[in-house]
This record gives C-alpha cells, structure tokens and sequence, in this order.
C-alpha cells in the first residue's frame, strides 16, 4: 500500500536574511517602538543589542536599521566570517566574545552598561517567539489551500528546535486547533 504521508515544507531560507530569524527580529523591535516613552527616552539612540552567531545578529542588524535604531552585536570569535560581514553590512556595529553563552552574554552586558541599549535576545524573549510564530500562522493558511478535498488542517507540524523560539512560536500559533507540534534536533554520531 502506498503511504498516506503528504508533506509539506516552510521554505524559511527564502526570507530577507535567509532564515525565520527575521520574523522574530523584527517583531521585536516594532514592540520596542510601541513602547510609552522608549523613543522619547532616548531608547532609539541607545539602540539594541544582542548575541548571536548569524542569523538572529544579520536579522536584528537588519530590523535596527529598517527602523534607524542602532544595532550593536555580539558575534563569537568564531563565527563564519560571511556571517560577520553581513551582519556589518547591514549596519550593526559588532563585538567580539568567547564562543560559549555565558561569554556571550558577558559581553553583551558590557554593551548594556556602555550604551544603555535594550537587549533583544536570540530566542527565549516573549516578542521573539511571538515573531516566529508568524511562520505557523502563515504555514496553517498556505496548507489549506493544498490539502486533499474533505481535510480542514494538518494533522502536525514538525519543526527544529535550537533555541526554542521558533518552536515555541509555533505551538503558540497551533493552540486550540489540534495540530500536534513537534521538535527535532539533529543527531551526530561523529
């Protein structure tokens, strides 16, 4: 018997910075403008700050910069060197740090106290999470349109799991319609 299995795909690499980070990125600073007080404060010249290895650092550097909101960002020495210039290339002044999180967060938090920039973490921040699970809204209402006559909705949706923004974000979205949500990792045996 041939398999029921349809599956289809959230081709996340075709956004601006090719990747999902974009839709959390960008939430989050928009949330940032809403603030009462944060442009008069003076939050727009402090800027925003984060720590990421690529994609969430070239996202948040293009976010800043669409809303002329200066990004600074903390890139691990040992980050690709295309990632750094993209990063750059959009705008963002960046630093350097060790590779492991607390070296990272060390860093940003020296950029905290130098500049009073507001941090915008990689993933576990409610505006982050709510950004990415743009990407399950928009999935559900894409599959309507291909699904077999008779089917309302996906039977599941299963995304990767690093941080856990975007996994989050899209058990956000699937609440309450009976889409199961699930997480995956890569495994290495090397």
């Amino acid at each position: 018997a041939k398999p029921t299995l349809r599956l289809y795909f959230k081709c996340e690499n075709l956004q601006r910075i090719g990747a999902f980070k974009a839709r959390g990125a960008f939430h989050a600073i928009e949330r940032l403008k809403l603030e009462p007080g944060w442009r008069e404060g003076g939050g727009a010249q402090r800027g925003v700050v984060t720590h990421s290895s690529g994609n969430h650092a070239q996202a948040l550097a293009l976010a800043a910069r669409e809303s002329s909101i200066p990004a600074h960002i903390v890139m691990p020495s040992v980050s690709r060197p295309n990632k750094v210039a993209a990063t750059k290339g959009y705008g963002a002044i960046v630093y350097s740090s060790g590779s492991t999180s607390v070296e990272r967060e060390a860093v940003a938090n020296e950029v905290i106290a130098a500049t009073g920039a507001r941090l915008v973490p990689p993933y576990d921040h409610p505006d982050i999470m709510l950004g990415q699970g743009t990407m399950g809204l928009e999935f559900q209402d894409q599959a309507r349109d291909l699904l077999p006559a008779g089917k309302k909705d996906l039977d599941a949706i299963v995304t990767p799991c690093g941080g856990g923004g975007m996994l989050s974000g899209v058990a956000l979205s699937c609440e309450g319609t009976g889409i199961r949500v699930y997480g995956s990792e890569p495994e290495y045996e090397g």
